[in-house]
């Protein structure tokens, strides 16, 4: 997958790209690191963007590598744990211990002299540039390590070779090296630059796996993923205990992802056989819903309550019916319900076979975000993010 082309119009996070670190020698640089999947760092950013947001965060996005996301906070554990629990395409979120580009400058300036590095050059740059990574790891009385090369990046350098300098440091310090069951593990991510930091929340990878298309009882060959389906909830910026709507619910799919972050669930569909197969999977997954009912779009206004977001992927292409109906006149007709439907200031987002659709958009709506995502050669799918005028 390939995203082709980026819309960001309000993410003014992302003013602070390419940033120099603000590390000393004393403590830490205040800045994270989140690994991604790697299917689309756009779509990622975008998701990330949304999440923060939603959950309250003040956060700055001050580089960007391949996979690799560097943030300044001073955003909780707990803060950061919850972005891990909520978004599709992060993989894990890391605290920076060492100051990334001055190591990837430095390890760059040994390749270009000599064309490889040995253990002796990165035990010499860990151990005489920060003074608070080593205090650091000689202070903690167990601590494991990993490494993660992205995209083979730095070839010339070996992330076991990196690990070994860190444990000689770690040991010599009087820290404490425990491979089985660690209470602190520290990470290398070898991308654009070297990262090295401390793991303070995973991605359950797994969980969404098993939520996926083929694991359901009920399901279609065109449902959205969860992983997709949850950038289009952290674009509609979605809370615990808001209430959300998917008008064309289909299957499910973005009703039980929003359901597992804690909203509140209302979904509809003109085809009867989706609202029950919907409840199928509900019920499969254990979880719980407030109403979804079989009827048209512009019906759903009259029948649920005013609603915190509208999060979508409406019928489109040649495998999906319409009932007959013009799809230019189908998409007309759901942004003038969403409007209807929406809080003032509630957000609507939804995936678009074209952005040519928006011509049609309700004079309530103004478009928020945006992101082109090539699915395959001949599928482009536009995430968009729409919010009603307060």
């Amino acid at each position: 997958m390939k995203t082709i082309f980026v819309v960001l119009p309000t993410m003014k996070m992302f003013a602070g790209v390419f940033q120099l670190n603000s590390f000393n020698s004393l403590g830490g640089s205040g800045l994270i690191f989140i690994l991604t999947s790697g299917e689309s760092l756009s779509l990622a950013l975008t998701e990330l963007e949304g999440a923060m947001a939603s959950t309250g965060m003040n956060s700055e996005i001050v580089d960007i590598s391949p996979q690799v996301v560097l943030v300044r906070s001073n955003a909780s554990e707990n803060h950061w744990e919850e972005i891990a629990e909520r978004t599709g395409h992060v993989i894990g979120i890391y605290r920076e211990l060492f100051p990334s580009q001055l190591l990837t400058k430095k390890i760059e300036r040994i390749i270009e002299e000599r064309d490889d590095v040995h253990f002796d050059d990165i035990l010499e740059i860990l151990s005489t540039n920060s003074r608070f990574f080593c205090e650091w790891l000689a202070s903690k009385s167990s601590l494991g390590l990993k490494s993660i090369r992205v995209q083979g990046a730095f070839q010339k350098v070996s992330g076991t070779t990196i690990k070994k300098a860190i444990g000689k440091l770690i040991t010599d310090g009087g820290g404490k090296l425990d491979l089985d069951l660690p209470q602190k593990v520290v990470t290398v991510i070898i991308s654009r630059n070297i990262f090295i930091g401390e793991q303070i929340a995973l991605a359950d990878r797994e969980s969404m796996r098993k939520r996926r298309n083929q694991f359901r009882p009920f399901s279609l060959p065109i449902t959205l993923s969860p992983n997709l389906s949850r950038v289009l909830m952290n674009m509609a910026r979605v809370e615990k205990n808001q209430c959300i709507l998917d008008p064309f619910c289909g299957t499910g799919g973005i009703l039980l992802e929003s359901a597992m972050i804690g909203a509140r669930i209302y979904g509809s569909d003109i085809d009867i056989r989706m609202v029950e197969g919907t409840k199928e999977n509900f019920a499969f997954f254990n979880l719980g819903y407030q109403h979804i009912e079989a009827c048209d779009i512009e019906k759903a206004v009259d029948i649920f309550p005013v609603m915190d977001a509208v999060i979508t992927d409406p019928p489109y292409g040649r495998s999906t019916s319409t009932g007959g109906e013009k799809m230019e006149n189908l998409y007309s007709r759901m942004f003038v319900s969403a409007e209807k439907i929406l809080k003032n200031g509630g957000r609507c987002a939804m995936i678009l076979p074209s952005m040519t659709y928006l011509s049609n958009l309700s004079e309530g709506l103004f478009l928020e975000n945006a992101v082109s995502h090539r699915v395959h050669r001949s599928l482009i799918r536009h995430f968009i993010s729409l919010k009603k005028k307060a």
